[in-house]
């Protein structure tokens, strides 16, 4: 939707309906967020009791601020003033009681002992990891790594790895060479953090899976053989340029113009010596340096003499294509192979690092918060945190991960199961609220998922 009309505002914002809200940029999202927060403090929720969940401090702080600006603004407005905006906030007509209740808010939400929990989803896997380390197998007064603090800790990690390969390694001192002779040392930096920065799901990627079976799957992926090497690669290349043909149409193309000569040349050589470095000398003939087929495999005067050259330099094309573009695969399929190597290596290593300084990185908090409630200690832990909570709010929900929406998932189950369903039985139902637009999410590089949301 592009703008939220009032019926529609109202209904978001009830406090005794769960509700998903997808609009647009500028239609008022975080605005009827804070009516929300409003409404559910009027109906008598304990400020304490909801937990409002940001993806930037940024947002968290600009939240505080609105809802802060208007419960001060309302312990002094006059009772018209007052009446009209909780109307044309809720629809709702404000009674003495309630209009009390409003001037109230203010100071109630600064004095509660929990106060308001408007803040960041990792400042809440924080708190909630320090409350059951041991349920979480984490060190109790772990330190959290803010985002420059982890990139300094992982280029650590990155030379202690490149120091370790030169030294005890071979096999990662060759991936580390060959991704460098291609990249070149300026780029090598650049590629490594391009990985490691996708630590979210790359991490657990190369955690499941030894180097064959990352092979495995990248040649599966780009339609190798399975044990497509260079030496097979060419071993199949060769086959498709048969010494008898090769002489054959070296012959006719030796017959034509200057360009026909060159060609002729490099066919007689690959028909001799069957060599990668012949090879390559035929498929630059044949092929432009972006790889593509040349427009014209052989002159007209050399195609006019021998009737059976054209079809032969055709049918050599079509083959230096298909070479070319497995050449291109298997390549590919080296240097990501290679790249996750060095990016597993450097990862090891920095999650040593943190472990032995009892730190903490942002995707940490996450994936320890949301292997605890899959833990066997989950139900206690749910119980107790459930014993807070009466409402959950999500704010940039196309923002969420689907490692984050597990943690929203497992609170709003306690929620409406078991025992956790009669505690919401006060002045309001329990509820969950969320608002977001997909067309505006920026953490996929986080892992955010938009569809989850949707859906």
């Amino acid at each position: 939707m592009t703008a939220l009309d009032g019926h529609q505002q109202f209904g978001a914002t009830d406090p005794g309906q769960s509700a998903w809200v997808a609009a647009n940029a500028g239609s008022g999202k975080t605005y009827v967020l804070v009516d929300r927060i409003a409404r559910l403090l009027l109906s008598g929720s304990a400020p304490d009791r909801l937990l409002c969940l940001t993806f930037t401090k940024a947002a968290a702080a600009e939240m505080s601020t609105r809802l802060f600006e208007r419960l001060g603004k309302w312990t002094l407005m006059p009772d018209d003033a007052l009446s009209n905006d909780i109307y044309a906030m809720s629809g709702v007509i404000a009674d003495g009681a309630l209009l009390a209740r409003a001037r109230k808010l203010f100071a109630t939400a600064l004095e509660s002992p929990g106060g308001l929990r408007i803040q960041t989803i990792h400042a809440f896997c924080e708190r909630l990891l320090k409350r059951f380390p041991l349920e979480a197998n984490v060190v109790p007064q772990f330190s959290v790594l803010d985002e420059r603090s982890t990139g300094e800790l992982l280029s650590e990690a990155r030379d202690l790895v490149l120091q370790h390969a030169a030294q005890h390694d071979p096999a990662l001192a060759d991936a580390i060479s060959a991704l460098t002779q291609y990249s070149g040392e300026a780029q090598f930096d650049d590629l490594v953090h391009a990985a490691i920065s996708e630590r979210s799901w790359i991490d657990s990627f190369i955690r499941s899976t030894s180097r064959g079976d990352i092979e495995a799957r990248l040649w599966n992926k780009l339609r190798l053989e399975p044990q497509a090497n260079a030496a097979t690669a060419l071993s199949a290349a060769l086959t498709a340029f048969d010494p008898p043909e090769l002489r054959r149409v070296a012959r006719a193309l030796a017959q034509g113009a200057k360009t026909d000569v060159a060609r002729s040349a490099n066919f007689e050589r690959l028909a001799d010596e069957r060599t990668e470095a012949a090879l390559e000398r035929v498929l630059a003939s044949l092929l432009t340096t972006e790889g593509k087929l040349r427009a014209k495999l052989a002159t007209n005067g050399a195609l006019d003499a021998d009737s059976t050259l054209g079809p032969s330099m055709e049918k050599f094309g079509r083959a230096a294509l298909d070479i070319k573009q497995k050449q291109n695969a298997l390549f590919i399929g080296q240097m990501t192979a290679n790249l996750l190597h060095i990016a597993g290596a450097v990862l090891t290593a920095y999650h040593a690092l943190k472990r032995r300084r009892a730190m903490l990185d942002y995707d940490d908090l996450i994936n320890h918060t949301a292997s605890l409630f899959k833990s066997p200690g989950a139900a206690w832990v749910l119980y107790k945190l459930d014993g807070g909570i009466d409402h959950i709010l999500i704010d940039e929900a196309q923002d969420t991960s689907l490692r984050q929406w597990e943690i929203v998932r497992a609170i709003a189950q306690e929620f409406f199961s078991g025992i956790g369903a009669d505690r919401g039985q006060g002045p309001v139902q329990r509820t969950v609220f969320a608002v977001g637009d997909v067309k505006q999410s920026i953490m996929s590089f986080q892992g955010a998922r938009p569809a989850s949301f949707k859906s």
